[in-house]
């Protein structure tokens, strides 16, 4: 991948992703207009088999959103049982950028204090669901607000440039992912 960083998962799949069709049903569905298809990784290359079946690498693909989904579910329920323990609490996010407070409302946070606070049977019901991870993750990636605040910054500032002096280009998402290197195989759980 061109330029380093986390590319979340459901741009990784891109232009296949899930499209829920009834409870717990799910489909493979692909945006047949996205120039990924003419990339080299699926340029003339069929999706299926002569008796129709997915092709391999299809396959993978399916598999990678199978392993989102479930994880999605799994991040699902963790948050659930947080919230049933009393520990989420509304999270009104304020970041400055350009020297103007922006607030962002509809955000959720994990109480520390709350969390602390719970009995033993409480934290290992949370443990349990896989909860605990979650809390403790989103506790910790609160305190890089002040990054999220400096690439704001960056970005606006970009904008005000003109294109020919742009100091940060954001090429085509295309061009960004480099998808002959994406795993699909290793498990990820995001």
């Amino acid at each position: 991948m061109a330029g380093g960083g986390y590319v979340p998962a459901y741009l990784r799949a891109y232009p296949f992703y899930l499209v829920e069709t009834a409870k717990d049903k799910h489909v493979v569905a692909v945006d047949e207009t996205s120039a990924a298809l003419q990339a080299d990784a699926y340029s003339g290359q069929a999706l299926f088999t002569a008796d129709d079946k997915p092709t391999p690498q299809l396959q993978q693909v399916i598999d990678f959103l199978g392993q989102v989904a479930r994880n999605r579910a799994l991040t699902d329920r963790a948050c659930r049982s947080l919230d049933k323990a009393g520990v989420l609490e509304p999270w009104p996010l304020e970041l400055n950028i350009g020297n103007q407070p922006r607030r962002f409302s509809g955000l959720y946070r994990v109480s520390e204090k709350q969390l602390h606070a719970l009995e033993g049977a409480a934290l290992q019901a949370l443990r349990d669901v896989g909860a605990l991870g979650v809390a403790y993750s989103q506790l910790l990636s609160a305190g890089q607000t002040n990054r999220l605040e400096a690439f704001a910054q960056a970005r606006e500032n970009e904008q005000r440039l003109p294109e020919s002096e742009s100091v940060f280009t954001e090429p085509d998402l295309e061009e960004r992912i480099d998808w002959d290197a994406l795993d699909f195989d290793e498990g990820y759980e995001g």
